[in-house]
């Protein structure tokens, strides 16, 4: 419904089931929400829905493909017109196969801080860690430019899903678009990893790796 939860201060924790389809407008709007998890992507979302809902910590529990990457994108990332998006996020885990599109542009963004193409850009000064436990891929430019995240991790998966890391995916093609807050990552689920996938990773002090690579 329209304005379901809005301004329901002491909802902190927010699981959208299976069975949910839609959400209305403003449902969550000017909440303390520190904990959201989406069992299943809903096929509508209304005007305002997140807005200023304070989601900290976001857990995704379906794959994101390919097929449903844009429906997720605009549930992430909103619009200008609408405000809808899920921003300043801390934490995300994804337990589903999770797929970040590769950027579209040859050079990369413009400056650290407009990297307008990542998924996760209305979070990057506050995002600090995100883990893949059910394989990925990581595209181009996907982890560039967030000033605060410390910790990637990739599970081993149990279902087969490989997690891939592109060329400049969290690395940037120069010091410009370095991830200098990354210390630790977690690479137990990767399979392959393209070249430069970690360049000007400066501070980046632990690196675990399968055997595998």
């Amino acid at each position: 419904e329209e304005a379901a939860f809005r301004n329901t201060k002491g909802l902190t924790s927010v699981t959208i089931g299976s069975t949910i389809t839609s959400i209305g407008g403003s449902a969550f709007s000017n909440c303390e929400i520190t904990s959201l998890t989406l069992e299943a992507l809903p096929t509508t979302i209304g005007t305002t829905a997140f807005y200023e809902a304070n989601v900290t910590n976001l857990t995704v529990a379906f794959d994101v493909t390919s097929n449903n990457y844009s429906t997720f994108e605009s549930f992430i990332s909103g619009s200008s017109s609408s405000r809808n998006g899920i921003c300043n996020l801390q934490t995300i885990v994804f337990n589903g196969y999770a797929y970040l599109k590769d950027s579209t542009s040859n050079t990369g963004p413009t400056s650290s801080d407009s990297n307008t193409e990542a998924l996760f850009y209305s979070s990057n000064s506050t995002l600090t860690s995100i883990s893949f436990n059910k394989g990925a891929h990581v595209g181009t430019y996907q982890l560039v430019g967030f000033s605060k995240l410390e910790s990637i991790t990739f599970g081993a998966p149990d279902d087969g899903n490989e997690s891939e890391i592109e060329m400049y995916a969290i690395g940037g093609y120069s010091n410009k678009f370095s991830n200098y807050s990354i210390t630790t990552v977690d690479l137990t689920g990767v399979t392959s990893i393209a070249s430069d996938g970690f360049n000007n990773c400066s501070y980046l002090k632990t690196a675990e790796l399968p055997a595998s690579l």
